[in-house]
């Protein structure tokens, strides 16, 4: 699936409208992190919509048809069904899912304030089957 050309995004982010009326949303946060991610790396701008049945994009969130059970608020899945692309997962999940498939674009997340984002003028993604869970729900750093 191409998702952006020549510096042109040929597909939307799309959401649930209960999703995207909801200012707090984990699934309208990880859409806008999404789009910035995709637009820093096809300078293309991409929009975020009220989803569509049967139209190609990138699905985020609640999501008929996509398996979501047993993943918990952390777990996540992306997978490619024909051609839309799905992210879904739990409260937290979702936004794990986000980057996960950042990171599978070649983005690289160190820290809060350094990070490596690719440029590229055309951007197409093959299959994905991805599913996470995390076996721990919290961790703690501790540098002294």
């Amino acid at each position: 699936m191409i998702l952006a050309q020549n510096r042109t995004a040929l597909v939307s982010i799309y959401l649930s409208p209960e999703q995207l009326s909801d200012r707090n949303s984990t699934a309208l946060y990880a859409a806008k992190e999404l789009r910035y991610y995709l637009d820093r790396m096809t300078c293309a701008s991409f929009q975020i919509e009220e989803a569509k049945a049967n139209t190609s994009g990138i699905y985020i969130g609640d999501i008929s048809g996509i398996d979501t059970a047993d993943l918990g608020e952390d777990g996540f899945r992306i997978v490619t069904d024909g051609e839309r692309l799905c992210i879904a997962g739990g409260n937290r999940g979702v936004i794990y899912g986000v980057y996960e498939f950042l990171e599978t674009l070649g983005c690289r997340f160190f820290t809060h304030n350094c990070e490596k984002i690719p440029t590229v003028t055309d951007l197409a993604v093959g299959e994905y089957n991805i599913r996470q869970v995390p076996r721990i729900e919290y961790r703690e750093h501790s540098y002294a």
